[in-house]
């Protein structure tokens, strides 16, 4: 019998201070994202996307490649890609690395570092 549930509002960056280091050494500002395997984006810089599924929010379906990005980490547990996505009268285009971390039970994160390498005006 479920009684209800719990959830808190993590950040990793805090708990796991070694994942997100405080200087990277490039001249590329770096942005670093958590995944679960079914798409729920539990952690990114950014807040609006925290708290995101990767194939099934509007806000990353506005962008076949970021969908398609998704998929190919999920179905890979390293790996480098590339997406791009429109942003306030542009579009933005990230190269990103990932690695899986497993856990017990089957159940992993996809820890994505990306930068932005091209902006163009559209």
């Amino acid at each position: 019998q479920l009684l209800g549930y719990l959830v808190a509002k993590v950040f990793p960056d805090q708990v796991l201070p070694k994942l997100f280091p405080a200087e990277l050494n490039s001249s590329h500002p770096k942005d670093i994202w958590l995944m679960k395997e079914d798409g729920l984006i539990f952690y990114d810089v950014e807040e609006k996307y925290r708290g995101t599924n990767i194939f099934t929010d509007t806000l990353n379906n506005q962008s076949p490649a970021v969908v398609a990005f998704g998929r190919l980490i999920v179905g890979k547990s390293e790996g480098v890609g590339y997406y791009s996505f429109p942003d306030n009268g542009k579009t933005i285009f990230k190269i990103a690395a990932w690695q899986t971390v497993n856990f017990p039970d089957a159940k992993s994160w996809k820890i994505v570092v990306n930068y932005i390498y091209m902006v163009r005006d559209d």
